[in-house]
């Protein structure tokens, strides 16, 4: 017995597939990226702040500017915390764009959805015009 293709093996392309696989792959990667920054790096981050602020230290001027005056070791700690905080707005900065990929490909694919559903229309509507002129034409 022949196995006749299905109603809907012509509605999902094989772009649209494509696109559907790197968004899983993107969402994924954008939860685990959030659930090791949440429970991972900011506990640390925020631990580490806690146990050693940063400190800014008051110049003659008035003014405070970070950390001019302080030993190196102290200097050198503070450095590093600020390092920390740095890397930890790049990694949510990563994990943003992430999300902002997501929200592309998934326009993408609806676009591709789009695009296939008019020209499925088209089809469909040619196919009843050639149906109607052919009746026209025998009877």
């Amino acid at each position: 017995m022949m196995d006749s293709p299905s109603v809907y093996s012509n509605i999902i392309s094989p772009r649209s597939r494509r696109l559907r696989t790197i968004g899983i792959v993107l969402i994924a990667a954008a939860a685990l990226m959030g659930l090791y920054g949440y429970f991972g790096l900011m506990p640390n981050i925020e631990r580490s702040l806690r146990e050693h602020p940063i400190q800014a230290v008051a110049s003659p001027g008035g003014a405070t500017s970070p950390a001019q005056h302080l030993p190196p070791a102290l200097a050198r700690a503070q450095r590093a915390r600020k390092f920390q905080v740095a890397v930890a707005l790049a990694y949510w900065g990563v994990c943003s764009l992430l999300i902002l990929g997501v929200l592309v490909v998934a326009w993408l694919d609806l676009r591709e959805i789009s695009n296939r559903y008019v020209s499925e229309r088209r089809a469909m509507w040619g196919a009843a015009v050639e149906q109607v002129e052919k009746l026209d034409d025998s009877g």
